[in-house]
């Protein structure tokens, strides 16, 4: 296939990359590849059984510091098949999403929310690239002579300000 060869020449002497001609998708399973005439980049996966599927999270990378995406509409079960990965490494996520998420049952939105849900926020936009950096949830801050533990769970968080009861 003329993508993956290109691939292969571009990336061949990187000693950190290692190619493999496979669609990336929530589980492990078959596809095929709807091609289009005039976009080599354009092609999206179907059903079939042409090539393998695989997600992330089964390449066992341990420290991932940057995921791109751009697979025409796929974006959404790749990030899926990536969650492990994700919550491991919490890399900046780059995205290209043109609406072609539809096709597989997920809007635009859909993926920007699973994102937020996994605690990232949008930081960029370049054209249709949209680039997410997951930023970690406030923690609780005691100032003064406030209680000494703080009046919430551990895992919700809190700030506290000004003058709290005096022991």
């Amino acid at each position: 296939d003329l993508n993956f060869k290109a691939l292969s020449i571009n990336t061949g002497d990187v000693p950190n990359i290692k190619a493999h001609q496979s669609a990336l998708g929530s589980s492990s399973g078959r596809a095929s590849l709807k091609r289009t005439s005039s976009n080599a980049g354009a092609h999206y996966i179907i059903e079939g059984d042409d090539f393998e599927v695989a997600s992330v999270d089964s390449f066992g990378v341990k420290d991932c510091d940057l995921l791109q995406l751009d697979i025409e509409g796929y974006e959404h079960e790749a990030l899926i098949g990536a969650k492990q990965t994700i919550e491991a490494s919490r890399p900046l996520i780059a995205l290209e999403l043109k609406g072609l998420g539809n096709k597989y049952g997920h809007t635009n939105q859909d993926t920007i929310e699973l994102l937020r849900i996994w605690g990232y926020k949008q930081v960029a936009r370049f054209g249709r690239d949209l680039i997410f950096k997951h930023q970690p949830k406030p923690r609780a801050v005691q100032f003064s002579n406030m209680p000494s533990t703080p009046p919430v769970a551990p895992d919700e968080s809190c700030l506290l300000v000004g003058n709290g009861p005096s022991a």
